[in-house]
């Protein structure tokens, strides 16, 4: 039975969600894990139901095998810390919380003990080059060891805090990826900093640089070569705490950085999400669900801040609540491999059973005293009170988020994104014209059309976003479909699109003439009422599953609107329909509109054909459309080429 909210928040009246009952939902998912914890000498191992693309596997060498007993004991640690820090002898299952973890992680970091976890050392000998999971591990294990200092780390003995020390100083000081992992060292030497011990404050230093020189603008940090939601549950969560734990003691001026960069972020990611709270299927790792949340959580552990943490509350529960409510989310007890129910198309083979725990960070929350603002302020919308869809346009990783307070999503259209043409689940995550959480991506199907998607026939997928901007409210970008080294080989569209009070209208321009397709929002559901209208050269298709209703309009450039049958490509599950236009013909402009609803109601003929006038698609010049609301809007793709940026 999935969680519900009992004795709901007074000063919550949107979640309930109060601090108490943030509680209750770590009790809630704890309990899903010991239930296969018998006594304290077993190890955070939860039951499996994959065994090929998740480690380990056949595949994995015998070191990772303490890898996911570490990710278990961490993640889990995590979630667990405020319960231990606020009630020390809380109980799950018949087992104290604090004496389980108190006796794994320092067992953990036992050469002598069975429960021992492998050093750095120990794993250096095994494989010779190369980095390890349990780095990563170690960052959530210091942060589970501040959360509950008092009542934990501070209960262990000096010899048993030394070895515990030595075990993170191995890690701590090994090698790392150049990307957000240095994060993990930083804050492992930030904890020992912390607690007395010296540090090499050079090599602090160089990875605190280091991780400065990731940052993009807008609050954004480019993870490696993408922008997803590390950027929030790596980037500006560790942050903070480094700021709070090490930087602004020891490196006033990066930490001033830091946190400018957070209050930075903070202007545009809240509207991320949507009215409710719900977040997006976007990028890889969304097996962690709403940990995309914990960087707002993070924020208040600034000296400066920016976000009205009645609103910071209202975002945090609302996308706790998107997940934990739902039976389907939970496989065995715990959270699937998935995003609601288990879903392999977008799971990484870093991930193990153990994973889905980082949704621990989102707990964050909990390390905020009881009188915290985050606490104890009235819970609002934030500007979703506002009246008409608002866009923001963040040129430093190459995006506009649009807040549609018709149907109260938040929709993400994305332009700096570069896959490998063979990496197919890169581009199910990252390559899409628009995300948005109330319909996530479909898996694709390798019929030629895929949801929010062009399609080159007879399979060529666009593997290169560049962005060029906007004028006004168009967004401008160019994707290149198989990219390989040369983008005068590949085929390209040039797009310019606009947020409208439902959905995206896209005014497209073809290079080079291609038979092609264009997807719009998968509907799942068992049983869909479809319906077409016309209104002149124009047709929609409206899908619609009980109150839910996604509808496909086009307007020039394509000659059939189709809808495709598909099973088990729908992060929901089951049975879904995927509406698509086709282009076969010779027009090189693609004017189309895509959108959607939840609240029962029909559609109207102006939100389907909102279009009123098109000029100018004649000699490939500037287009202006005027709107059945009298408004105009000029679309001119002949200056993008000096504006693209990856």
């Amino acid at each position: 039975m999935a969680f519900t909210v009992e004795r709901p928040d007074g000063k919550s009246p949107y979640t309930g969600m109060g601090r108490e009952q943030w509680f209750d939902a770590c009790r809630y998912y704890l309990k899903g894990v010991f239930q296969y914890i018998p006594d304290r000498e077993s190890p955070v191992l939860v039951k499996r139901n994959e065994w090929d693309k998740t480690y380990p596997n056949a595949r994995t060498p015998e070191w990772k095998k303490a890898a996911e007993r570490f990710e278990g004991l961490a993640r889990t640690f995590l979630m667990a810390a405020p319960l231990i820090k606020a009630y020390p002898e809380e109980e799950i299952e018949g087992i104290c919380l604090r004496e389980y973890y108190r006796k794994q992680i320092a067992e953990g970091c036992d050469p002598q003990s069975s429960l021992y976890l492998l050093s750095y050392e120990d794993l250096r000998k095994q494989q010779a080059e190369g980095t390890f999971q349990h780095t990563v591990e170690c960052a959530a294990l210091v942060m589970g060891l501040w959360i509950c200092e008092e009542t934990l780390w501070n209960t262990y003995t000096q010899q048993e805090k030394d070895r515990i020390s030595h075990y993170l100083q191995s890690f701590a000081y090994g090698d790392t990826e150049p990307h957000n992992w240095r994060l993990f060292n930083m804050l492992m030497l930030a904890f020992l900093h912390r607690e007395g011990y010296a540090i090499d404050e050079t090599f602090m230093r160089r990875h605190a640089r280091a991780i400065a020189s990731f940052y993009a603008g807008d609050g954004w940090y480019r993870d490696g070569h993408a922008f997803d939601y590390y950027s929030a549950w790596a980037f500006q969560t560790y942050l903070p705490l480094w700021n709070l734990w090490y930087g602004y003691e020891k490196e006033s001026e990066l930490a001033q950085r830091f946190e400018e960069h957070s209050c930075e972020l903070m202007k545009s990611y809240p509207l991320f999400f949507d009215r409710d709270g719900k977040m997006k299927m976007w990028g890889r790792s969304n097996i962690y669900r709403n940990a995309s949340t914990s960087c707002v959580a993070a924020h208040f552990f600034l000296k400066k801040t920016n976000l009205d943490p009645g609103w910071a509350r209202r975002i945090c529960s609302g996308a706790l609540l998107q997940f934990i409510t739902r039976d389907d989310v939970f496989c065995h007890g715990v959270p699937s491999l998935g995003f609601y129910g288990q879903f392999l198309p977008m799971v990484q083979e870093y991930s193990c059973a153990e994973s889905p725990f980082w949704i621990s960070k989102a707990m964050l929350c909990l390390a905020l005293p009881a009188d915290h603002p985050f606490w104890t302020a009235e819970e609002n919308e934030g500007s979703w009170g506002e009246q008409g869809h608002q866009t923001l346009f963040l040129d430093g990783p190459g995006m506009a988020v649009s807040c549609h307070t018709s149907n109260g999503a938040s929709l993400i259209r994305t332009g700096k994104v570069m896959r490998e043409k063979a990496d197919m689940g890169g581009m199910m995550g990252y390559s899409r014209l628009c995300f948005g959480a109330a319909h996530p991506w479909d898996a694709f199907l390798g019929r030629g059309q895929e949801s929010q998607m062009y399609v080159l026939a007879p399979q060529q997928y666009g593997n290169l976003l560049l962005y060029a901007g906007h004028r006004e409210d168009v967004l401008y970008r160019r994707v290149y479909f198989d990219f390989t080294t040369s983008m005068k080989n590949s085929n390209c569209i040039d797009l310019a699109d606009i947020a409208t009070e439902y959905g995206i209208l896209r005014v497209d321009r073809i290079r080079r003439q291609s038979a092609l397709s264009l997807g719009g929002w998968s509907l799942a559901g068992r049983e869909v009422q479809m319906e077409e209208r016309r209104k002149g050269q124009a047709k929609a298709l409206i899908l619609t599953s009980g109150e839910r209703s996604v509808a496909m309009t086009v307007f020039r450039g394509f000659e059939e609107l189709l809808v495709e049958e598909r099973m088990e490509t729908s992060a929901y599950g089951g049975r879904s329909f995927l509406p698509y236009a086709k282009h076969t013909g010779q027009e090189y402009t693609l004017i189309s509109l895509s959108q959607y609803r939840e609240d029962g109601e029909d559609w109207t003929e102006e939100e389907l054909f909102p279009v009123k006038e098109i000029c100018g698609l004649e000699d490939l010049g500037p287009v202006e459309m005027v709107l059945q609301d009298h408004r105009r809007i000029l679309v001119d793709h002949s200056e993008i080429e000096g504006r693209m940026m990856l």
